[in-house]
């Protein structure tokens, strides 16, 4: 008989058990490593660029991964799930700066501030900042905008312009305005082509590039080159409705000539408004800012006398309030 040699399964040692452990453990690594390279190839194919081989992905222990899943959690995506109610009571908190900047985060938040139904938000900011009402045909957040924006100017996007004119209802630097402003004595021959009696519908400002805005106001007006054309524009197409015998085109033109005037002269008003409105409030704001340095230039050692003539009788200094060019020229009294 021949005998039969069952064979038995070597038993696995330790050495054995842990490379099996490391070779699956490699084998899950590559897995993973090829779903990535595949995201990445699936990616970067819409594009046309080559592939790039993802790096591997690191471990993390139970803590950091709970520690981030709580973080990403938190997101501003709940925010758009909140009822208006809490939103619009939320941001009636806020002043006219921090509303803007609120409604530039995101589209969404823009189109829900920006809405007829938020007018109310912006009107209670405007009230509380205590700035005068909305100019003719602007809206809240235009107003807005226009007041307590960032100081850029409109035309060129050069920064630090603080001064508005609101005659023209622009912020606007100096250079831009002797590009675009128009002095009404001036206005022939620049627009040929324009009838004279459209200045009476133009809003217009009684201060040019030329003419520093603190100074007493010139005589004449100015009026703005891109307004011009708009309101020319509309009153040509109004006069050829005429001369083409359109029904109601007279009464049409009468009526546009009128509410035009009115306008301009209720914009003329409100700058006025406007215009001492931002006197007052740069006034105060020199006012708190010699406080300040009063209180520390007596601090310091100084005494009144200095502090009269170094600030309230140099116009140079009371623009600037410059403590370190003060400090510069008298030392303290120790």
């Amino acid at each position: 008989m021949v005998e039969t040699r069952s064979k038995q399964k070597p038993k696995r040692t330790a050495t054995s058990q842990a490379q099996g452990t490391r070779q699956q453990t490699t084998l899950q690594e590559s897995d993973e490593e090829i779903e990535s390279i595949d995201d990445i190839s699936e990616n970067e194919s819409e594009y046309g660029t080559t592939v790039i081989r993802a790096p591997k992905r690191r471990k993390r222990s139970r803590a950091t991964a709970k520690a981030l899943g709580k973080r990403t959690s938190k997101r501003l995506d709940l925010l758009f799930s909140m009822p208006l109610d809490i939103i619009f009571e939320v941001a009636s908190h806020l002043a006219p700066r921090d509303l803007i900047a609120l409604s530039k985060t995101s589209r969404v938040l823009c189109r829900t501030l920006c809405s007829p139904n938020a007018s109310s938000l912006w009107k209670a900011a405007r009230n509380a900042a205590g700035a005068p009402d909305c100019s003719p045909g602007f809206s809240e957040p235009q107003w807005a905008s226009l007041m307590f924006g960032k100081p850029v100017c409109q035309q060129c996007n050069t920064t630090n312009i603080y001064n508005i004119e609101f005659g023209v209802r622009r912020r606007v630097c100096i250079p831009c305005k002797k590009h675009n402003l128009v002095p009404a004595v001036r206005f022939g021959k620049v627009f040929p082509d324009y009838d004279a009696s459209i200045m009476d519908m133009v809003p217009h400002t009684r201060s040019g590039g030329w003419t520093p805005r603190r100074q007493p106001q010139s005589p004449g007006k100015f009026f703005w080159k891109s307004d011009v054309e708009r309101i020319a524009s509309e009153w040509a197409a109004l006069q050829r409705d005429i001369h083409m015998y359109v029904k109601g085109a007279r009464a049409k033109a009468a009526a546009y000539r009128k509410q035009r005037i009115d306008e301009a002269g209720r914009i003329a008003e409100h700058a006025s408004v406007c215009d001492d409105w931002s006197r007052q409030v740069s006034w105060n704001r020199q006012n708190e800012a010699y406080k300040k340095i009063r209180e520390r230039l007596l601090a310091l050692g100084y005494d009144d006398e200095d502090i009269r003539y170094s600030i309230c009788e140099r116009p140079a200094s009371r623009k600037m309030l410059s403590l370190r060019s003060i400090l510069g020229v008298y030392p303290p009294r120790l």
